[in-house]
């Protein structure tokens, strides 16, 4: 409960006092004082206390992301500093910098003096709640020993999520909280079971020209280009705000948010299409102020129309903020133009909580929120609640904490609770409310009001109806909950698995999450979707045993772990009891006992999410993109805290690298003309280069004994940089396949008619990119370009698992970190989507090089294939062509654990230099196949050099003359030249050709 000692209310003046104040103050100030602590105001108190209430705005990040964390002599934390520099403190006085040598005491002495004159102030007063009913502190009386302890015991607090998880919903009563995530707008993710994602449209407003964003998080041209969508003209960007919308409302996202009112004023001017088209394209040092208000303009009355399209609530910044212009009168003709748009005035429109009552009076479509305002000021929130109550209906007032931490979000929602009281309270005893109907309002204000605005809430209700602590289980009618609780286990030994959960239903393609349960740390909640047919979400689970509160209704339940474990799925009834249910995985081969251990060179997850990720799904090596640069002249930011080049250990099998970069760019000289990307991987220190041209981060990168790595084939850029840099790896399985649907089937270069590559009405289908990729592979190879192969997914951007796509490198001496780079490097590997293997050439792991003396000689292929099912086809490849394929359904064997194995035994007779890989396929679900690919054994014979296919070449000097043209008046000289230079490499190349067979 949030009962207050440190809220102190003021005593009924006399009479006579009051009636000379109202003689000399304006009628709106003369507002009755709050009552005495009366039992009809202790009632009203505990009512409102015990409503599970629902937040509509708050900014509470991943706690990995919070702002809080800063650098103490215990480590990273949190500390009292941290609450007081990012609470509402600083707005109003200073706090003291954190001395050089971290002493407590130091900061302490020099910070007391800042809150002297501060107490009266609710800037200061909100956090005091937390402080005394959180840890025990009268932060007015605080000792410096108190002071110190505190400190000690915030830190201590914030190491797990347990504590945020704690003071949101039991001590805050918070059931359910609307997070604005300004850390990354344009990503819908839940940090926590009670967070609702919303959509912040403030950028998409700013959107006239790439140049505008200063963060590929906030940016509409990031997201387009990420989904291959065009953004040459105004009309084109209209359909990305438009598919932001879409995936917003995929994603869950209950409302609109803008911040605009921080950046200029409120007065929206209807602008047309055209005057807006005019504007945009301009870069930002080109465009005058007033185009840009103009194009915003446009963009805001746009975003209103999409607010009705997509029924999406908007919720509009008012008051505090720049304050001249943030009036919310300046919206009331753009209001009353829209009226099918839902429109929610924040923060009471401070100080201006009248003009926000009429407004809302008048406007049928506006509804009042107070978040902040009691922060702002507790007195004029006692008053504006009496104030809207007497001009609007009750069910058109909500409330929000607005803070970014759980001591802000506890002070501010005690102190929201209390303002609440008062004014009802007060209304009671003055005659105006019934006490029945002022705990309704109450009600209705705290929660009841945002399940009816946003009805997408009530599928997340998750909280026994009014209680605030205790096992969570049914909620209000229409917003039901049961518990599910489960353990996933291994068949054979019992014991509980770290493992990937997915949940869905009751509706097909409703996914849900669950949170980890026992002593092994918290899940880790992925959530990512390009629209509704690659939809990606799971909880990764650090020990197995999880719970989730759930509706009512038929749900099925899918555990998966790596490649070498049978997925476990199982259907469940939930309905008004508890449920537990046990899902149990079989590994059906163990290809570590023969050496091979798994590995992904394509990571955009952050390193908190690396241990229990990698665990669940029992990957051994991950190499994490901690820098990266999409700007020609920029050269890679450092990570935002310094990396060592250290190995990070999770257990003794389980390792990432910390210092990896990526090169993927967009802009050259500040201005959209898309390069492609290359990966630095295992690097010993931070890269100064910039590209293009490309040559001397090559040097850069291979100086430091790290590996450069080719992500996708058909950047535009790709058939250049692997002669040119030397490039080391290609990303056979890449970040474009996925467990869920395939998506891009018309970015960048695509395949020549000669590679045969599969197409439906949406452009290139996932089996065609996969064969587009195969065949490029190939064409390189039959260049003498030895590649080795590798695997990556991007997890972290695209919607796909950790590790889905992976390299196996093979270590004869058990697991070594620098064992497993060597042979990553060598080539002693397959990658895979789901098939494994473990095969040789004439007993040579795949990356050897044979030196063949004879014209002719004979080798022979022998191992086995493993798969959850038998395989589609095995297929032996031979300088690209296809040598020896079989459909071998019959011969699979039923292994002893479950799944499907299969002897391969093929002789390879070998004329000239030569290259020989080995790839299957595992069919999945219709259409779509999961495939391992080996990578190539080399032969080389004296005098008999291995020589391209004609077709092949002509591919790849077609895409340097089509790459030099594009580029001419863009890149430098230098860069132009490297191009020319690959140009003539394949000149060279075509004139040795062998003949298309």
């Amino acid at each position: 409960m949030l009962s207050r000692k440190g809220i102190h209310c003021i005593k009924t003046a006399p009479w006579g006092w009051l009636l000379l104040v109202s003689a000399i103050l304006p009628i709106r100030s003369a507002i009755a004082e709050p009552p005495q602590r009366s039992p009809l105001h202790q009632r009203v108190k505990a009512a409102l206390d015990a409503v599970p209430a629902i937040d509509t705005h708050d900014h509470l990040p991943p706690r990995d992301q919070m702002r809080e964390l800063v650098s103490t002599p215990r480590g990273r934390g949190v500390n009292l500093r941290s609450i007081w520099q990012y609470s509402y403190f600083p707005w109003i006085h200073h706090v003291a910098p954190w001395p050089a040598d971290g002493n407590f005491d130091a900061w302490w002495k020099l910070q007391q003096p800042n809150f002297a004159n501060a107490k009266a102030t609710s800037a200061y007063r909100y956090l005091l709640p937390a402080f005394e009913d959180l840890y025990g502190v009268d932060f007015d009386a605080i000792t410096p020993e108190q002071a110190r302890k505190l400190n000690e015991q915030i830190f201590d607090n914030y190491k797990t999520d347990d504590w945020i998880e704690n003071v949101v919903t039991k001590r805050a009563n918070i059931e359910l909280m609307v997070v604005d995530p300004y850390w990354a707008r344009l990503q819908f993710q839940r940090a926590y079971r009670f967070s609702v994602p919303l959509l912040n449209v403030t950028t998409l407003m700013r959107g006239s020209h790439p140049s505008q964003f200063g963060s590929e998080m906030d940016s509409p041209f990031a997201f387009a280009r990420k989904r291959n969508l065009k953004t040459d003209t105004l009309d084109d960007f209209l359909k990305v705000v438009d598919a932001i919308f879409a995936e917003a409302v995929a994603a869950d996202c209950v409302c609109l948010k803008s911040t605009q009112a921080y950046e200029r004023s409120l007065r929206y001017e209807k602008i047309s299409q055209e005057r807006a088209a005019a504007v945009y394209g301009k870069p930002k040092k080109e465009i005058t102020p007033q185009e840009q208000q103009d194009f915003e303009d446009f963009m805001f009355w746009h975003v209103c129309k999409l607010s009705a399209k997509y029924d999406l609530p908007f919720q509009v910044h008012t008051g505090q903020a720049r304050i001249q212009g943030s009036n919310p009168m300046l919206l009331v003709d753009l209001i009353q133009a829209n009226p099918q748009t839902k429109f929610i005035l924040f923060h009471g429109g401070y100080p201006w909580v009248g003009e926000t009552a009429v407004i809302a009076m008048r406007n049928r479509n506006v509804w009042i929120d107070s978040v902040w305002l009691p922060t702002l000021s507790q007195t004029v929130a006692r008053r504006a609640y009496q104030e809207w109550l007497d001009a609007v209906p009750s069910d058109r007032i909500m409330w929000g904490a607005d803070a970014s931490n759980v001591e802000g979000i506890y002070g501010a929602t005690a102190l929201t609770r209390q303002a609440l009281t008062d004014a009802l309270a007060e209304k009671v005893e003055r005659g105006e409310l019934r006490e029945a109907d002022a705990l309704r309002i109450g009600r209705q204000i705290l929660r009841e009001n945002a399940l009816t605005m946003f009805p997408k809430l009530r599928r997340w209700l998750w909280r026994k109806d009014g209680q605030t602590s205790g096992e969570p289980g049914a909620s209000a009618p229409g917003g039901i909950a049961r518990v599910l609780r489960g353990r996933i286990v291994d068949a054979d030994s019992g014991a509980t698995l770290p493992a990937r959960l997915y949940i869905e239903g009751p509706e097909k393609g409703q996914w849900h999450t669950a949170r980890a349960t026992g002593p092994h740390g918290p899940g880790v909640e992925y959530r990512k979707n390009y629209g509704t047919h690659s939809v990606e979400i799971h909880t990764a689970l650090p020990a197995g045993e999880f719970t989730s509160e759930l509706p009512p209704g038929r749900y099925t339940l899918t555990a998966e772990r790596s490649k070498e474990w049978l997925p476990a799925t199982a259907e469940v009834e939930i309905g008004n009891e508890p449920v537990q249910i046990e899902l149990k995985l079989k590994r059906f081969v163990d290809v570590q006992r023969l050496g091979w251990y798994s590995g992904e060179t394509h990571c955009h997850r952050a390193l908190s999410e690396l241990p229990t990720a990698m665990l669940a799904d029992d990957l051994n090596v991950t190499l994490p993109i901690t820098s990266w640069t999409t700007e020609s002249d920029t050269v890679p930011p450092p990570p935002k805290e310094p990396l060592e080049a250290k190995l990070v250990e999770i257990d003794p099998t389980h390792v990432y690298w910390p210092l990896n970069t990526e090169y993927e760019i967009f802009n050259v000289a500040r201005k959209p003309h898309m390069l492609g990307a290359v990966f630095a991987l295992n690097q010993k220190k931070p890269l100064k280069s910039t590209v293009p041209p490309v040559g001397p981060l090559a040097m850069e990168v291979h100086d430091q004994g790290a590996l450069l790595e080719l992500d996708k084939h058909n950047w535009p850029w790709s058939m250049m940089i692997v002669p040119t840099m030397k490039v080391d790896l290609y990303e056979l399985t890449n970040n474009h396949i996925w467990r869920t649907g395939f998506h891009f089937g018309r970015w960048a270069i695509q395949p020549p008619e000669y590679m045969h590559a599969e197409w439906d009405a949406k452009g290139l289908t996932e089996n065609g990119w996969i064969e587009f990729g195969f065949q490029n592979y190939y064409a390189l190879l039959n260049c003498g370009f030895r590649l080795r192969p590798t695997g990556g997914t991007a997890s972290g951007v695209h919607p796909v698992p950790l590790g889905y796509g992976r390299v196996y490198v093979h270590c004869p001496g058990g697991f070594n970190y620098d064992d497993w780079m060597r042979g990553l490097n060598a080539g002693n590997s397959f990658v895979t989507t789901g098939p494994l293997m473990d095969v040789r050439l004439s007993k040579q792991l795949p990356g050897h090089t044979f030196h063949q003396k004879d014209a002719e000689t004979t080798y022979q292929l022998d191992g086995w294939l493993f798969g959850t099912q038998p395989l589609s086809r095995v297929e032996v490849i031979e300088s690209g062509t296809i040598v020896w394929s079989r459909e071998m359904r019959e011969q699979w064997k039923l292994m002893p654990g479950g799944g499907f194995g299969l002897r391969v035994n093929v002789p390879i007779t070998i004329h000239g230099s030569n290259w020989v890989a080995l790839r299957c396929f595992e069919p999945s679900e219709p259409g779509r196949s999961r495939f391992a690919h080996s990578a190539p054994w080399h032969i080389d014979v004296p005098g008999k050099p291995l020589r391209p296919r004609q077709e092949e070449v002509a591919f790849l000097v077609g895409r340097m003359e089509a790459e030099i043209k594009r580029h001419q008046g863009v890149l430098s000289e230098a860069a132009v030249a490297e191009y020319q230079a690959t140009l003539a490499t394949y000149h060279k190349m075509s004139q040795e050709a062998r003949v298309n067979p």
